[in-house]
């Protein structure tokens, strides 16, 4: 027996399943708006209670970004209307640069 179901319920569907609710998808859009051109060297790679780890292509993007982390914390704090990081750790890894703008 199949059926059909609407997209939408689809999507929902799996975004729950990977944790992509609407606060992490507005998380992803906060942060390409808020770090800009350096968005395509550091991406978001987990989210949870809180904890905010992001991989970074580059040591020196690593360098400049702890140093913004503080600023970044506030900025996303204040577009998320709460406290929704409380810490951001940054790790050296592959970005998949297609996912950014230019």
């Amino acid at each position: 027996m199949t059926y059909l179901r609407e997209v939408k319920e689809i999507v929902k569907e799996a975004l729950q399943k990977f944790n992509l609710g609407e606060e992490s998808q507005k998380l992803f859009a906060i942060w390409q708006e808020e770090l800009g051109g350096l968005a395509k060297h550091a991406q978001i790679g987990n989210f949870r209670e809180g904890k905010l780890l992001v991989e970074v292509d580059n040591p020196v993007y690593m360098q400049e970004l702890s140093a913004k982390r503080r600023s970044i914390i506030e900025k996303v704090n204040k577009r998320m209307g709460k406290r929704f990081i409380v810490e951001v750790r940054f790790r050296l890894g592959k970005t998949d640069r297609s996912r950014s703008e230019d």
